[in-house]
């Protein structure tokens, strides 16, 4: 894929390009696109060979085939979760540590990649359900890096110690300053359609449903509790900052789309998504009351947690069974402010954080009475 030229005129930019899959995309990316597709007519063999992810079909011989994707998905012969399935084998399989994709089955070493994580136990009884399911073989393909920290000494592949983390899905290009380090050998991702149906095997009627996007927008609409954004990122045409979520990142890596992964696992153990979504929209009703909240340390960090609603630690629960309460999720909510400070709170502020937790947990008694 080559940069369109400045002196070609520019193509009318379609309305699908504008659409929730694309829409983060910058307008060259769109520009791009239109151009490169304006005079693309993918062939009935060409669709067929597309949808089956069958890698060395003809199709993926061509080196438009990203285009005919797109192409055929913009005329209504391509479901968006295959598009996205591409795009993000398309970015795999640029990276120099990727090796390979596998049919996803139960004999794939999952324990190699999960051990110590609270990823295993939940994954480990998905796994079987979705292996004996009727999902299509090719919806069931998982792309595989191998890693080789020895030709990569100054970008290591390093994994998260932390039990809040599927460390399998999240890759760190930069060492992890924790006190334990762990490193593997290979690295497993999973697309969307196959996420989606793991979250349900396990989490049931909580699971939130993936939304694969293309590119990376730092303000999405967490207050729909029913999906969440999977951010992809192509090399060329979804390129993202290498700064998210406090890491660098390559252009070729899946940064974005692990930390959504990671929060969809989150999410889906959480059965009191809207609760967190009234109670966020209490506190902007605060801020309009009371102008002076909106420059509140403690009440910017409440409206964000309220939102994002990244409580991990009580994922551990749902997956030991053990029965998670609305105080719970509340306390570890009300802490959290004090709990990421690294120096003393200033006594004006402290007195915030105090007002807000009363008012907060007044409303969640309303919201949720035991």
């Amino acid at each position: 894929m080559q940069p369109i030229s400045t002196s070609t005129p520019l193509t009318p930019i379609p309305p699908y390009l504008e659409g929730e899959f694309f829409r983060r995309i910058s307008d060259a990316s769109k520009q791009q696109i239109a151009s490169a597709t304006a005079e693309l007519f993918p062939t009935t063999q060409q669709i067929a060979e597309l949808k089956s992810r069958d890698y060395s079909q003809l199709v993926f011989k061509e080196t438009n085939w990203l285009y005919l994707a797109i192409k055929a998905y913009a005329n209504g012969q391509l479901e968006e979760h295959i598009l996205a399935h591409l795009f993000l084998y398309d970015t795999c399989s640029r990276n120099p540590l990727f090796q390979y994709f596998t049919p996803f089955s139960r004999f794939i070493p999952w324990s190699q990649f999960l051990k110590g994580s609270f990823a295993e136990s939940w994954m480990d009884a998905a796994i079987d359900e979705v292996v004996n399911s009727n999902l299509p073989m090719e919806d069931r393909q998982v792309f595989v890096y191998c890693l080789n920290c020895n030709s990569h000494p100054h970008e290591p592949f390093l994994l998260h110690q932390l039990q809040s983390y599927p460390r399998t899905f999240m890759p760190v290009v930069k060492p992890w300053r924790g006190s334990r380090l762990y490193q593997y050998d290979e690295i497993v991702i999973i697309p969307p359609k196959l996420f989606a149906a793991l979250l349900n095997a396990y989490f049931k009627e909580t699971a939130i449903t993936p939304l694969p996007v293309l590119g990376y927008s730092p303000k999405e609409k967490f207050s729909n509790t029913t999906q969440r954004v999977m951010s992809i990122q192509h090399p060329e045409l979804a390129v993202i900052d290498s700064h998210i979520h406090n890491h660098f990142h390559a252009k070729e890596s899946s940064l974005p789309y692990f930390h959504d992964m990671y929060h969809l696992i989150i999410e889906s153990a959480n059965p009191y998504r809207k609760i967190f979504v009234e109670i966020f929209h209490y506190l902007q009703t605060l801020a309009k009351e009371e102008a002076a909240l909106k420059t509140s340390p403690c009440f910017k960090w409440y409206t964000f947690v309220a939102l994002d609603r990244d409580f991990p630690g009580l994922v551990l629960d749902r997956i030991s069974k053990t029965p998670i309460l609305f105080k719970d999720y509340l306390t570890v909510f009300l802490d959290s402010y004090e709990n990421h400070l690294t120096t003393p709170l200033i006594p004006e502020e402290e007195t915030t954080m105090n007002r807000l937790k009363r008012l907060i947990r007044n409303k969640a008694s309303q919201l949720y009475p035991d």
